[in-house]
């Protein structure tokens, strides 16, 4: 399971598919003040670096997928 959810934290291990991006979707949706950890987030799909960057999650770790790490560091809220 490339995200791991638990309570408003959301954990992206490894390689995150095209498959994920729903099940993302809904957790940004639902939870009251979402934190995503980037740390070990190794490669995602565009659709879920969109997802994040139109998000108001809070983002924690520097992510290893660069371009990911590009999409979240062009706005500064989005800092670690």
């Amino acid at each position: 399971m490339p995200i791991a959810y638990e309570g408003d934290v959301a954990a992206i291990v490894g390689a995150a598919t095209i498959e994920e991006a729903e099940g993302l979707l809904a957790f940004l949706r639902s939870a009251q003040d979402p934190v995503v950890d980037v740390t070990n987030a190794l490669r995602v799909h565009t659709a879920i670096a969109q997802i994040l960057r139109a998000s108001h999650a809070t983002f924690r770790g520097a992510a290893q997928d660069v371009g990911l790490a590009a999409c979240l560091d062009r706005d500064p809220k989005h800092a670690a």
